[in-house]
């Protein structure tokens, strides 16, 4: 495990379903706002890592729940909690990590025209480089392309293009998380 701190880019697409999608897709709900999430937050993402592609699916444990609020600048703040699980399957040779706990809580700010968003996660947590700025920005950092972490905080800060949702450069705020690079967990 590698302890990363403060200061350095890090890599990022946060399970949180698609940060500019979910926030157009709830509307208030009782409970204080919370609502369950679309169940498009659970459809599987590929990533290019562990020498292949992995698919990130969402696991048996689907009670993630969000909660927006639009601010006076026209942000939105949308807010993800609950227990959740993924599975990874690597599509080489179909080796499984299976019921991965990713039910930390995490928040996104996403500006107004859609083109900065800010991500916290909490662990525990899967994150991934999804696109090349990402995996340019987990090279620099010293990070995996698909990582996880039973604890600890990542704070990113991530220019996107609102026409595609990809990101176009990502900034790590605060790095403070035990990193395992989930493609040892593959094994052989």
């Amino acid at each position: 495990m590698r302890r990363v701190l403060v200061g350095t880019a890090a890599t990022v697409m946060v399970l949180s379903g698609g940060v500019a999608a979910a926030a157009d897709a709830q509307p208030p709900g009782g409970d204080e706002g919370w609502v369950p999430v679309p169940e498009e937050f659970y459809d599987p993402v590929d990533v290019e890592a562990c020498g292949s592609v992995v698919t990130i699916a969402g696991g048996d444990v689907r009670e993630a729940e969000m909660r927006q609020q639009v601010l006076d600048d026209g942000a939105t703040f949308v807010e993800f909690r609950g227990s959740r699980t993924v599975d990874l399957t690597r599509q080489s040779d179909g080796a499984t990590i299976d019921e991965v706990d990713v039910s930390g809580p995490s928040w996104d700010l996403i500006s107004s025209d859609g083109t900065q968003v800010v991500v916290e996660v909490d662990g525990p947590s899967v994150l991934w480089a999804g696109n090349d700025v990402e995996r340019a920005a987990a090279d620099e950092a010293g990070l995996p392309y698909l990582m996880y972490f039973e604890e600890g905080t990542i704070l990113l800060r991530l220019t996107v293009d609102p026409a595609t949702g990809e990101s176009t450069a990502v900034d790590g705020l605060r790095l403070d998380a035990d990193v395992v690079d989930l493609c040892d967990a593959f094994g052989s």
